[in-house]
């Protein structure tokens, strides 16, 4: 019972530094040059719809005309050209549609990059826990080395446990340095994914806290509106390509002068639909369709990708609450040092011990690292920036 009111506790520390975590993530995501050009792009699109809806200036035309003599004639004429009445609110009802689909997809690439953000910086934690406690091992390999190699010139050791130190140095070296490597790699990964952000120079290691019920219904609903928005967009667009089937119109003034004489009048024209538009229209109802499907796919996949990422979450906060006890306490490799100091461990008791528990260290490290970036996607839909 102590131990798990210790592990609890600790948990509950590990869980206080995930504010620091919080705002490197969401400093990260608004400097995110992939996700600025995702913003332009929605704005470009929107703006091109909405200016296809707009109705074209007026044309005007004037011609001046020589003949025999002093003859001379002229006219002029300013006509208006527009489509199919009803296409102008088919537009517009489609460019509302895309307005809001476009709003939610922009807020589902911004909940994407806070979640690759924190997941990043989860990785770049856990390369970082791993090179501190690889550095370390090798610190006390080195010490212990030494002492050893004193205790071989007075003969009170043997050249067979000092040169079972030098490979274990040499080992926990080669680890250390690939650590280390790693941990830089992932710093600028880190890094690159938001140019101008300074990093601080050791990001505390975080547990965030789950609450499902936001969650489960975010999570949920969010992904499952986005595929009916796009449902919606795809319907709306079989009526525009429909309307756009229909003739267009153009209605002008016509003013002549000629041979001494005025003349005003008007003009009407009509331009007829293209056979080939039948097409367009068959695009947008295969639209609709793969919409359709889409939007049911995604609820199945997201339902059970949900509830098997919670699930695993519970799995690993379990399994965190009892490993904490013993990684989260540095005293284990004091215990073990004095145990070899006072002969009650061999030294190669003492190595293998010490080797396990590098392994078993490592080994939830990764779990905490795992932790972290599921709780970041089963949230990612939960912050707005």
């Amino acid at each position: 019972m102590k131990a798990l009111v210790i592990s609890l506790a600790m948990l509950m520390a590990l869980c206080a530094n995930a504010s620091q975590a919080d705002s490197l993530a969401v400093a990260i995501a608004r400097a995110n040059p992939a996700l600025k050009a995702a913003e332009a792009a929605y704005t470009e699109m929107l703006e091109n719809s909405r200016q296809e809806n707009i109705l074209q200036g007026p044309e005007a035309d004037f011609d001046y005309k020589f003949g025999p003599g002093k003859d001379r004639r002229r006219g002029l004429t300013v006509a208006q050209s527009f489509d199919w009445p009803g296409l102008y609110s088919a537009r517009g009802n489609e460019n509302s549609y895309r307005a809001e689909a476009y709003a939610m997809l922009l807020q589902a690439d911004k909940a994407e990059t806070l979640y690759k953000a924190k997941d990043a910086i989860a990785s770049l934690v856990e390369a970082e826990e791993n090179a501190a406690t690889l550095n370390n091992a090798l610190e006390n390999a080195l010490r212990l080395l030494d002492i050893y190699e004193r205790n071989l010139e007075r003969g009170e050791t043997t050249i067979l446990e000092v040169n079972k130190l030098r490979l274990q140095t040499l080992a926990l070296e080669n680890r250390a340095e690939q650590a280390n490597s790693l941990a830089k790699s992932r710093r600028l990964q880190l890094s690159a994914m938001a140019p101008g952000v300074e990093l601080p120079e050791r990001i505390v290691g975080s547990l965030p806290d789950l609450d499902i019920a936001p969650v489960y219904t975010r999570a949920a609903e969010v992904p499952a509106a986005i595929a009916r928005k796009k449902s919606l967009l795809a319907q709306a667009e079989v009526r525009t390509a429909k309307m756009q089937g229909l003739p267009s119109f153009k209605v002008g003034y016509v003013y002549d002068y000629e041979e001494r004489s005025h003349f005003n009048g008007f003009t009407v024209g009509i331009s007829l639909p293209s056979w080939s538009r039948k097409h367009a229209v068959k695009a947008a109802e295969a639209a609709v369709r793969a919409a359709s499907a889409e939007e049911e796919a995604m609820a199945s996949d997201n339902f059970a990708t949900l509830n098997a990422n919670i699930l695993e979450v519970h799995t690993l906060k379990k399994r965190l609450q009892r490993s904490a006890v013993i990684f989260e306490d540095s005293s284990y490799t004091d215990t073990l040092q004095k145990a070899l100091d006072a002969g009650k461990l061999s030294l190669l008791d003492y190595l293998r011990e010490y080797n396990d528990y590098l392994e078993a260290k490592a080994d939830y490290i990764a779990l905490k690292a795992r932790y972290s970036s599921l709780v970041a996607w089963l949230t990612r839909y939960n912050y707005e920036y």
